[in-house]
């Protein structure tokens, strides 16, 4: 009688370590997002701090930029002047001189347009968008455009990027909540609510903005894949 009451004993204490193995184990795969792989295990609330704070830089991306990029401004070409020489002079004076015109009707010159004056010339592109973008984040970026204009230009080996874009898609300063974040191995998706304000008809009106983020591992670095900036 006496070993049958040691033998439930200890089946007892087996059941009651195996119970809380169970829940130690459930806890911890809660806690990391259902990560598995030890490689890319992240905390839920790794997971929205992370959301929280790749959202203000993408903020900067786009409102500003030239706390993240190196920037300079567009020049406009300036007319050829001719140099005075020798060989000049000569020529000048062996060619017909034109009637001269009346100093009435004589018109200034007129400047050509620059095409990019609305936008910075970026020194490290590649640099910045390829440490924080994966390829298709960089597609979404690059296909970008606020009325009509888009947001980056490549051309003739230079990349141009507009200085500001409108109102509307300004975020800076407005409450961030970071809402449902799904952890799975190797990404992150995450719903992005920017509350933002308008001051009409003397009243403040509210509104609530709500944005999708993709964040992919890659080489141990979270990259953003998707985060479509324009509200339009």
């Amino acid at each position: 009688m006496k070993k049958l009451k040691n033998s439930t004993i200890l089946m007892i204490a087996g059941a009651v370590f195996v119970l809380i193995g169970a829940v130690l184990y459930i806890t911890q795969n809660k806690n990391q997002g259902y990560v598995k792989n030890s490689s890319d295990v992240i905390s839920q609330d790794e997971a929205v701090a992370l959301a929280n704070e790749t959202t203000l830089k993408i903020i900067d991306i786009y409102e500003d930029p030239t706390s993240v990029f190196k920037v300079e401004e567009t020049k406009k070409e300036e007319p050829k002047i001719e140099e005075k020489t020798e060989e000049n002079e000569e020529k000048n004076k062996e060619e017909p001189k034109e009637e001269t015109e009346d100093p009435e009707k004589k018109t200034e010159p007129t400047e050509e347009p620059n095409e990019y004056e609305d936008y910075y010339v970026v020194l490290n592109y590649d640099e910045v968008v390829k440490a924080m973008f994966t390829e298709n984040g960089i597609k979404e970026l690059e296909e970008t455009t606020f009325d009509g204009k888009n947001f980056i230009i490549k051309d003739e080996g230079k990349v141009y990027l507009l200085k500001e874009i409108p109102e509307d898609n300004r975020y800076k300063g407005n409450t961030i909540t970071i809402g449902t974040t799904q952890v799975l191995k190797g990404s992150i998706a995450s719903e992005i609510t920017i509350t933002t304000y308008k001051l009409e008809d003397d009243m403040l009106t509210y509104y609530a903005i709500v944005k999708n983020l993709s964040l992919v591992k890659k080489d141990d670095k979270w990259l953003v894949d998707g985060f479509y900036y324009n509200n339009k």
